[in-house]
């Protein structure tokens, strides 16, 4: 299994339900790495699986276009189910920050951010 190079900071969360409320469950790394080399990895749709452990697949391809407002559909599995989720890319600098924030099953939502 590929692991990503070091140098950037991945961050999902994951909405959960606990005593009628919304919870957050958040898991973060630190990758030491220069940046283009992350940046590459990190946009490489294909290769998305390789080091994705929630990544199942893009049903229609990765994303075309890299822009704020953008968005694509990634199948994944989602707290141990399988889940499609819609992300609409909400921040983008390149080589600095990619931040997605998605839809998924029930309401789900979910943010992921790499900087």
């Amino acid at each position: 299994m590929y692991v990503p190079p070091a140098g950037a900071t991945f961050r999902r969360t994951y909405p959960t339900r606990r005593g009628g409320r919304m919870a957050e469950v958040t898991a973060e790394s630190r990758i030491e790495a220069p940046a283009a080399k992350l940046w590459a990895q990190l946009t490489d749709w294909d290769a998305y699986g390789q080091w994705s452990m929630t990544h199942t697949d893009f049903p229609k391809g990765g994303p075309r276009t890299l822009a704020v407002g953008s968005t694509f559909s990634e199948n994944m599995k989602m707290m141990g189910f399988p889940a499609e989720v819609l992300w609409t890319v909400s921040e983008l600098e390149e080589q600095r920050v990619f931040a997605i924030t998605g839809k998924g099953p029930m309401g789900v939502a979910v943010l992921t951010r790499y900087t």
